[in-house]
């Protein structure tokens, strides 16, 4: 009589996995746990909880997963062509899903919203680009434009074209700059405390509102609002 193969280990794991997301959300899960049940849906036939275990071992932290590029993600044992690509997709789909909520959000609803938005759209990029943010004034999202795009170390910021978009824009009473930090780094230079400085007395002049001045990284970001800037 010919012997039935066995059940993976691992299967049942899995399915217990599923089900506590389903019945008590990713909350109550470790980073690696989160991980592991992500990798369920990439590596089908597969024991994950080792190689999720070697991604945060390598790369620190679930953030800095979802941020690895294909190539780097190659590089850990257990992560094939599919999942080097399925991670970034997650990511890339979370950015797409914040973009849509903000566009449909009726307000800006709080200072960490706007933030987490700008992070996932330029954040984790490896040159520093422009984002503004045009808004009512309501602080109604109206729509987001990358306007600039630079170097590792810096973007050029042309003040007459930023006020112009502003004025262009149908209903924009207000504008958040944003601009990226690859090195992580997200503190001011000189350079951008004096063209702030500058952008702000020409949008007062002109009657639009300067609503903040944001430098963002993938895991950090500084206001000048909040910093008593502008």
């Amino acid at each position: 009589m010919s012997r039935q193969p066995s059940t993976p280990h691992y299967a049942g794991h899995r399915e217990r996995v599923r089900k506590k997301f389903l019945k008590e959300g990713l909350g109550v899960f470790e980073d690696y746990e989160a991980l592991e049940l992500l990798l369920t849906y990439s590596i089908p036939r597969s024991d994950v909880k080792p190689v999720a275990k070697n991604l945060l071992k390598t790369f620190g932290s679930l953030s800095a997963i979802l941020d690895a590029s294909p190539s780097e993600l190659r590089k850990v044992a257990g992560i094939g062509v599919s999942t080097a690509a399925f991670i970034p997709l997650v990511r890339e789909i979370n950015w797409r899903y914040m973009e849509t909520r903000i566009e449909k959000e009726d307000y800006l609803t709080s200072p960490q919203a706007v933030i987490d938005f700008c992070k996932s759209r330029i954040g984790r990029e490896s040159r520093e680009f422009m984002l503004l943010v045009f808004v009512n004034t309501k602080n109604q999202f109206i729509e987001h434009e990358v306007v600039s795009e630079g170097g590792v170390a810096s973007v050029n910021m042309n003040i007459r074209d930023v006020v112009k978009k502003a004025i262009d824009v149908k209903r924009c009473s207000g504008i958040i700059v944003v601009h990226n930090h690859p090195s992580g780094h997200p503190q001011p230079s000189d350079s951008d405390k004096d063209i702030t400085g500058e952008l702000a007395r020409i949008c007062k002049s002109l009657d639009i509102r300067l609503v903040d001045h944001l430098i963002v990284c993938s895991h950090d970001h500084y206001s000048f609002v909040e910093n008593g800037l502008l």
